[in-house]
């Protein structure tokens, strides 16, 4: 009861002193005699100010389990959000959905869906190029940056791709060690970084607690346990007197791998999952071509040479 109490006065003192004029909060305190119509009465009659407007939203829910909140023993917090979530991104997730209905919320591979969502609609802001049903995103996305609107396209790293390189090394200087090899680094300002190193901060903190097992994997420094046939080891010998005259690029090395594969008894599949078990011992992982590209061309080749002895 304490805490309600503080809670009602604590409200319509701050609208008074910072001088509110909208104010979102959950459906529960838009109830009659509730936490708003309370405050409401306060400002007036106690601090002579003014009621902001009301704009009641529904709960967040977190998807396939039910509201989001610590009462109702939720696997996930809103701290847990904050931390794996860029803050424009969380920002642009809340406001892109009409405050009536219920959002969503998935911890899981939806995180990687809404940060490429965020990035589309940045890129759709900058190209002013979106459709009508786009517009009320794009907006959303332009109010999600707090009045501190780029002045230029940002350097885009897509955030799938940025979770396989994250887990490829141990440190932000790694990170930038990594995307120089397929992407153009060069134009980079220190906004840029700093949205960079924030955003691998939230992935480092989702893999360690809230991926799904099939997102994550770990580069074997050396060769790992694992058995090969004869065909799979012919197909690795064979890419390695390859792959050396190949341009180092997802697209390139992509093309390379899938026709060898074709080209054997092991058929593209199979092809794939002998490279996937002598670099991270599975058989299935990230994209080929754009995992390969990442990797330094040296130890990759070298790996193929060890497998198929």
């Amino acid at each position: 009861m304490e805490g309600k109490l503080t809670w009602r006065l604590e409200w319509p003192a701050k609208w008074k002193i910072f001088g509110t004029s909208v104010e979102p909060f959950g459906k529960d305190h838009a109830a009659a005699g509730g936490s708003y119509d309370s405050g409401k009465r306060i400002v007036s009659e106690i601090f002579g100010g003014k009621a902001p407007y009301p704009i009641p939203y529904e709960f967040v829910q977190l998807k396939g389990v039910g509201q989001m909140h610590k009462s109702t023993g939720s696997s996930v917090t809103g701290l847990d959000a904050i931390n794996m979530t860029p803050p424009e991104v969380l920002n642009y997730l809340f406001l892109r959905v009409n405050p009536q209905k219920t959002i969503d919320y998935d911890s899981g591979l939806g995180t990687l869906e809404i940060a490429d969502e965020y990035d589309r609609m940045e890129r759709l802001y900058f190209s002013n190029e979106f459709t009508e049903v786009e517009e009320n995103s794009v907006r959303a996305y332009a109010i999600a940056q707090h009045n501190n609107l780029p002045v230029k396209m940002p350097l885009q790293i897509p955030y799938k791709h940025l979770v396989n390189v994250v887990q490829m090394t141990d440190s932000f200087d790694g990170v930038l060690e990594i995307l120089k090899r397929t992407e153009d680094l060069d134009n980079m300002n220190d906004t840029d970084i700093e949205r960079l190193r924030r955003r691998t901060k939230c992935v480092k903190f989702w893999l360690e607690g809230f991926a799904p097992e099939v997102v994550k994997f770990s580069v074997s420094k050396d060769m790992p346990p694992v058995e090969l046939s004869a065909e799979e080891k012919a197909y690795l010998g064979i890419l390695a007197s390859k792959l050396p005259s190949v341009e180092w690029t997802a697209e390139k090395i992509s093309n390379t791998v899938a026709e060898e594969a074709k080209a054997t008894p092991l058929g593209s599949k199979k092809g794939f999952q002998a490279l996937y078990k002598v670099l991270i011992n599975r058989t299935s992982g990230p994209r080929l071509g754009s995992f390969l590209a990442s990797m330094d061309k040296g130890f990759v080749i070298g790996r193929m040479k060890e497998a198929s002895l």
